[in-house]
């Protein structure tokens, strides 16, 4: 590999002169002006749930905290880098179960004299509200007053949680003697099927159970919208939540200076590739990549876009009384997917949650045709080798029809363990034809052709890069 130094010519010295920028682009303008792109879209559009309510004492458990929640939002940067169609996935999801969510709980938000909007809906479904019940504490069997089965579950899940977050503080998270006593029928009942039975989905349904209902033996709940509107029917909080529209949005931390610079990156970018285009000069195949990023991370803004964003603090509602063990049974039935399902050894509030599988499914649908499509505008751009265009081709159809193939299979009486077969074959395929583009991105980026860094009149848009 060569380095080409271009020369270019100074004014004479002495004279006010306007010096004009090159009519040429080096290979850096081209992947620093790619990689702002796809750094704003990543982590610009991110809504991450509500973290857990941690309370921090000292200066360095609000140290290791920050530090978290940074590296929190940094693997879901990654994620996001690595499947920019989860945007989509999950703006789809959120904004679906926001808008049915909206719907069925207008009529109980008017007789509440309260607000029940969009923003309330998408903000409670990123764990914004935490329902607080009085303490009741449920003391160590040791001591001689323990409870049943789910209470020492409920207190091995407390422990569980101190060892979790001790160096960041305390979450406040304890058993609560009522609400564990409210649930012991039910648990015991589970896990005597499960003893007696000999399908091993009893035992499922009894981790299953454990999974979901242990988080609410404590006091305090993490509920979506569709569980805290059975929470207000069955009179378990007064009311739905009296916060207004703009009092959450002042929580939300999304900067919208941000979201201007993401915005008019793309923007830019657009105009730059529709420009050279028209006037002839090739583009690269980084900057094709960079369209089908921006273009997945502008369509999650406008899904999410009255969602708040980096909020680091739920809103708390005072419970009026302790919940039934029908009532509990009722709001676990009205939980996500799996995918957000509470698990006792996981963290406390999940970052990022389903709730439709239908839906997500449907918005990777979406996304994946998005990407994988805008990479064949790529189609006869020229290539290190034929077998580079092949392959990128290839990689481009894979990525583009391998949600539409999963989808077509779903609905065909084929089986569940060769339906399992093809949408492996397609995952190991589909990350294989990510990992194929990538290096063919930056492998073509030393093979443009001597006019691909021929400037245009673009290059005097403001712009990062």
């Amino acid at each position: 590999m060569k380095t080409f130094q271009p020369n270019c010519t100074l004014p004479p010295p002495g004279e006010p002169s306007f010096v004009a920028g090159p009519e040429i682009r080096s290979t850096l303008d081209i992947v620093w002006a790619c990689l702002s792109v796809i750094f704003l879209s990543t982590w610009s559009v991110l809504h991450l749930n509500v973290p857990p309510p941690i309370r921090s004492r000292t200066r360095w458990q609000l140290f290791r905290k920050t530090v978290w929640l940074a590296k929190r939002k940094l693997k879901w940067t990654l994620y996001s880098s690595l499947m920019p169609e989860l945007t989509i996935a999950f703006g789809v999801d959120r904004f679906l179960s926001a808008r049915k969510s909206v719907g069925e709980t207008r009529t109980m938000a008017v007789d509440d004299g309260t607000e029940w909007t969009l923003t309330h809906a998408l903000f409670a479904d990123m764990d914004g509200f935490l329902i607080k019940f009085p303490d009741e504490p449920v003391e160590e069997s040791g001591s001689g007053h323990g409870g049943g089965l789910l209470s020492e579950k409920a207190l091995e899940l407390q422990r569980h949680y101190e060892r979790q977050f001790e160096r960041m503080g305390s979450t406040g998270w304890q058993a609560h003697r009522t609400n564990c006593e409210a649930l012991e029928p039910s648990y015991i009942e589970s896990t005597a099927t499960s003893r007696s039975g000999t399908n091993s989905s009893n035992r499922a349904d009894v981790i299953e159970f454990e999974g979901f209902a242990q988080p609410l033996c404590g006091n305090f709940w993490v509920l979506n919208a569709r569980q805290i509107a059975i929470a207000r029917r069955h009179g378990i909080i007064a009311c739905l939540p009296r916060e207004s529209e703009e009092e959450l949005a002042d929580k939300s931390k999304s900067d919208g200076l941000v979201k201007l610079i993401a915005f008019s990156q793309l923007i830019w970018l657009v105009v730059q590739l529709i420009v050279r285009s028209v006037k002839g000069k090739p583009n690269s195949q980084l900057e094709i990549m960079t369209v089908s990023y921006a273009a997945c991370a502008m369509v999650g803004y406008g899904l999410l876009w009255h969602q708040p964003q980096d909020v680091s603090q739920p809103v708390i509602l005072e419970a009026c009384r302790s919940p039934s063990g029908a009532e509990i049974a009722e709001i676990t039935g009205q939980r996500g997917n799996d995918v957000g399902r509470f698990r006792p050894r996981s963290m406390l509030m999940p970052s990022m949650d389903i709730q439709s599988g239908a839906a997500f499914a449907s918005g990777l649908l979406l996304g994946g045709l998005l990407y994988g499509l805008i990479h064949l505008t790529a189609w006869d751009f020229s290539f290190p080798t034929p077998v580079d265009r092949l392959l990128w081709r290839i990689c481009s159809l894979v990525l583009g029809l391998s949600p539409l193939v999963v989808t077509l299979f779903r609905f065909l009486p084929i089986g569940r363990i060769p339906y399992f077969v093809i949408v492996l074959i397609i995952t190991i395929a589909s990350y294989a034809s990510r990992i194929i583009l990538l290096v063919e991105t930056f492998r073509s980026l030393y093979y443009i052709e001597p006019a691909g860094y021929v400037s245009t009149w673009t290059v005097a848009i403001p712009h990062i890069g």
